[in-house]
C-alpha cells in the first residue's frame, strides 16, 4: 500500500452526529426524503423524531404514497387503519410506526390519531405571552389604529363587525368583551352595551371616538373576568371580535367560564376568530386554534355550538399587497368579493361562531 501525503489544509473532516440531528424538516424535506431520512435513524439509532403540541415524537417507520399533498406539509391529514397519512413537499406519507417519549407504539399512534388536523413542528416551543402581540403597548405607540384602515385589513374588519352586528337584537343587554377603541360599537343596535379592555389607553380613545355608543367603559383583563364583580347571568349576549386568540391555553379556558357565568340562561356568545387549518397556519404572535379545537373548548365551558359561519375569505399575497395601492385596490377589492363568494371554512380568513348557554 502507498501512500500519498495530501497537503496541509486538504483533508476534509464531519463532526460527531448527535441525536438531535434527526430533527425532521417538513417544510423543506420532500416525500423521499422524509422516508430516506426515517429509514436511515429507525432502531437501533436514535431515530427521526419531530414535536407534536409540545412533544417529542419518534418515528421509526412511514411509507410514501401515490396520493399528492394539498395540505401545507406537516399536517395530520387522516387516519386510516395502521397509521395516519401526514403531507409533505410533494407527496403523502403513511406513519405506521411512531413512539412518544414514556409511551408504548400502540399508545403513541392511538394519541398521534387523536390530533388529526394538527401539524407537526419543527421544534419544541412553549407559547407564552412575551411571545404574543402586546395591545398595550400597540395602542400607546400607534393609537386608535383600527379606525380607517385601508386595503384588505380594511375589508376584513368591516366583515368582521357586520358579521357580529347581524347576530345582535335591539333588546339584548351586550357584553363586549376585548373591545379596543370601541371600533365594533358603532354597527350595533342593541338595549345595552358594555366594553372591556385592559388598555386604559384603547378604553380613552374609545370615550373620545365614540362618545355614548358604550353605556359602560370597563379596565379588566380577559384571563381575570372575575374580577369586574360582574353580577352572574347579567348579559343576553356576549361578543368577541378576534380577541380569543391570544389567550393561551388555561387563560382560554377561564375566560369562557366566566362568559358562560355571565350570560342570562338562553343567552349567546359571538366571537370571530382567524381560521387555522391546510391552507393557512397560525399567526405566530398569536394562539390561534383549529377551529374544530376551539369548538370543543367552548363545549367544554358548558356552551352548545349553534353556528360556524366563514365570514372572510383568504386570498392570494398579491391581491393583499394590490388592496393598498390606489390604481389596483379596485380591481383586488373585486377579487375579494368574487373568493369570497366561494368560500369555504377551510379556505376563510376568519370565521364567526355562535355558541348558546
Amino acid at each position: 500500500m502507498k501512500f500519498i501525503y495530501a497537503g496541509k489544509g486538504t483533508g476534509r473532516y464531519w463532526p460527531k452526529r448527535q441525536p438531535e440531528n434527526g430533527l425532521i424538516n417538513w417544510e423543506k424535506m420532500t416525500a423521499k426524503q422524509v422516508y430516506d431520512f426515517t429509514r436511515a435513524l429507525t432502531k437501533p439509532y436514535p431515530g427521526a423524531f419531530t414535536f407534536v403540541n409540545g412533544k417529542k415524537l419518534y418515528i421509526w417507520k412511514i411509507r410514501i404514497l401515490e396520493q399528492k399533498s394539498s395540505d401545507l406539509p406537516g399536517r395530520i391529514v387522516r387516519v386510516k387503519k395502521n397509521g395516519v397519512i401526514i403531507s409533505t413537499c410533494g407527496k403523502q406519507v403513511l406513519l405506521s410506526d411512531c413512539q412518544f417519549k414514556g409511551l408504548s407504539r400502540r399508545e403513541s399512534l392511538k394519541l398521534l390519531k387523536e390530533r388529526t388536523g394538527e401539524y407537526f413542528k419543527q421544534k419544541k416551543t412553549k407559547l407564552t405571552y412575551t411571545k404574543l402581540k402586546d395591545f398595550k403597548i400597540i395602542f400607546q405607540k400607534q393609537g386608535a389604529y383600527h379606525v380607517s384602515p385601508r386595503g384588505f385589513k380594511g375589508w376584513f374588519l368591516r366583515d368582521n363587525y357586520r358579521a357580529i352586528a347581524e347576530e345582535c337584537n335591539p333588546n339584548d343587554v351586550v357584553l363586549d368583551i376585548g373591545c379596543g377603541e370601541g371600533c365594533l360599537g358603532e354597527y350595533l343596535e342593541v338595549k345595552k352595551l358594555i366594553g372591556v379592555d385592559y388598555s386604559q389607553v384603547a378604553l380613552d380613545l374609545c370615550q373620545q371616538l365614540y362618545p355614548g355608543v358604550y353605556d359602560d367603559l370597563l379596565l379588566g383583563d380577559l384571563r381575570r373576568l372575575e374580577a369586574l364583580s360582574l353580577p352572574k347571568e347579567s348579559f343576553s349576549l356576549i361578543i368577541c371580535s378576534l380577541s380569543l386568540m391570544y389567550l393561551i391555553g388555561s387563560d382560554l379556558t377561564k375566560c369562557l367560564k366566566q362568559t358562560y357565568r355571565l350570560l342570562k340562561p338562553k343567552g349567546y356568545f359571538v366571537f370571530t376568530y382567524p381560521t387555522v387549518g391546510p391552507l393557512r397556519k397560525g399567526n405566530e404572535e398569536a394562539a390561534e386554534l383549529q377551529p374544530h379545537v376551539l369548538q370543543e373548548e367552548i363545549k367544554k365551558a358548558g356552551f352548545t355550538i349553534e353556528k360556524i359561519k366563514p365570514i372572510v375569505p383568504l386570498i392570494s399575497e398579491e391581491t393583499v399587497k394590490n388592496s393598498f395601492f390606489k390604481g389596483k385596490a379596485k380591481k383586488a377589492f373585486k377579487q375579494y368579493l368574487r373568493t369570497k363568494k366561494r368560500m369555504t371554512l377551510e379556505s376563510s380568513y376568519h370565521f364567526l361562531g355562535k355558541a348558546r348557554k
